[in-house]
């Protein structure tokens, strides 16, 4: 009984959520049907999405037959309680086609605060000409941390310069 016990708070503690394994590799050349939701919801005139290296940073490329349309960019910051999965796109024109957040494991009653805030729609149209990259500042978009779910809001923040910083450095 102790073994079965300890078992099955085990796996209460470490399943639910993303896995320890096969899914912690979120990059690979085949697009997942999830992946593949999110990347359609950032550029919805995509029909490729291509895994690309640069120098150790992996991204995807979002394409049509004829064209690049942008780059879709993963973070992973650790929140309050866990790792917040992002996706980031960025047009070729660094116009930030929005920021999805794929999977996270914080507090249900304070990422809600993110959620009611539509905290992550904020970051659509971020032209990354604007912005002051050197100072990380987002004043002008009026971007700042949540109340209540600041290392939450924060991690998200954070996966956000990290693509920028990525985007910048594509030749």
């Amino acid at each position: 009984q102790k073994t079965i016990i300890f078992i099955f708070v085990v796996n209460i503690i470490f399943i639910p959520g993303y896995s320890y394994g096969e899914d912690r590799d979120y990059f690979s050349p085949e697009v997942t049907s999830d992946q593949l939701a999110v990347f359609k919801q950032l550029f919805s005139q995509a029909d490729k999405f291509e895994l690309t290296e640069n120098e150790g940073i992996f991204y995807y490329r979002a394409k049509t037959d004829s064209e690049l349309l942008g780059y879709i960019f993963l973070g992973c910051e650790k929140g309050f309680v866990n790792e917040i999965i992002t996706y980031t796109g960025i047009d070729v024109s660094g116009i930030c086609q929005g920021l999805i957040i794929f999977r996270q494991q914080e507090t249900p009653r304070y990422f809600n605060l993110i959620i009611e805030n539509n905290f992550a729609d904020k970051f659509l149209e971020v032209d990354i000409d604007k912005i002051d990259i050197e100072s990380r500042s987002l004043d002008e978009y009026e971007i700042d941390v949540i109340t209540g779910a600041t290392s939450s809001s924060a991690a998200i923040i954070e996966n956000f310069w990290e693509a920028v910083e990525q985007f910048i450095s594509i030749p």
